[in-house]
């Protein structure tokens, strides 16, 4: 991120978003979801995610 000229604000916002610091009181929880590719491969899927409801909507789309 500091390559691209990232601010640093945004940055250290992100890894305290990611680390549970965050201000805006999200927290990530572990989810895990399964599914089939084609030829029938299956999917275990391990999903970080503070919205389980937008994650398996994204997780559905690739997988169709």
């Amino acid at each position: 991120a500091r390559s691209q000229n990232m601010p640093k604000e945004n940055i250290e916002r992100a890894i305290k978003r990611g680390t549970g610091e965050s201000k805006d009181g999200s927290v990530f929880e572990q989810v895990f979801y399964e599914g089939y590719a084609p030829h029938g491969v299956a999917l275990m899927i391990e999903c970080f995610t503070e919205n389980r409801n937008r994650t398996v909507a994204e997780v559905r789309h690739v997988l169709t």
